[in-house]
């Protein structure tokens, strides 16, 4: 039997869909796992900032839900790189082959503006791929923890570092204070693994029970939270 959904938690982070989605991609796709990727993606590159709005293969590769997500008959290499080739065929998405510090890695844009506008400057040379790392190996995991999946719905992509602080994390704190650390950061709009980090730090410093949630964006921005076991992940 699945396993049944436990309904949303409250605080939850929301992912909005372009309109023309419903209407010009939608009613054609007839493969699932290219509607999966597709929403991923959706969910993954509208939020972000800046000139460079992509997604690279190996991130891909390492995330847990989507692994997950795509797992059937066939392998998940096999699945995910059909899926992107159908996203890509669509013109749901455009694909770039980038190479820096001698790393070759597949980048995937949105095609939108913003993103049509970031290739054209890519190829010319006018911008670099900042930060493109060599893809990762996926992280082996079984069932994903209530933690990860929450990490994931409020927070952002799991990739394997993040997936290996979350349980370092579990490990270090009760499981309870991380799920209360992660819906206290949507609260307050600090949507970052850092911003949780130090919550969890003062909690474990000071003790939770005389916590005052609402002044919780004040508090965890002080620097005696850079001290903990979790300095090296906090950024000043």
């Amino acid at each position: 039997m699945k396993k049944k959904f436990s309904g949303f938690p409250p605080g939850m982070g929301f992912s909005a869909l372009p309109n023309i989605f419903y209407s010009a991609i939608l009613p054609y796709i007839t493969d699932l796992n290219e509607l999966k990727l597709t929403l991923y993606l959706f969910k993954e590159l509208l939020p972000k900032r800046g000139h460079l709005r992509y997604v690279s293969l190996g991130e891909l590769r390492g995330n847990i839900s989507l692994r997950k997500s795509l797992t059937g008959e066939i392998p998940f290499e096999t699945a995910l790189a059909d899926a992107l080739a159908i996203a890509v065929e669509r013109g749901v998405l455009l694909e770039l082959a980038a190479t820096r510090d001698e790393t070759a890695e597949k980048l995937y844009f949105l095609n939108d503006e913003p993103g049509r506008r970031a290739i054209e400057k890519l190829k010319s040379g006018e911008l670099e791929p900042g930060g493109l790392k060599a893809a990762q190996p996926p992280v082996e995991t079984t069932e994903p923890a209530d933690i990860f999946r929450l990490y994931e719905d409020n927070i952002g992509m799991l990739n394997p570092i993040i997936a290996d602080q979350l349980k370092q994390a579990e490990r270090d704190f009760p499981t309870t204070w991380i799920k209360e650390a992660i819906e206290e950061a949507v609260l307050n709009r600090k949507t970052s693994w850092r911003y949780i980090v130090r919550i969890l730090e003062r909690w474990s410093q000071e003790g939770k029970s005389g916590t005052n949630r609402r002044d919780s964006a004040q508090e965890t921005g002080t620097g005696k939270y850079f001290a903990g076991k979790y300095g090296h992940m906090v950024r000043r």
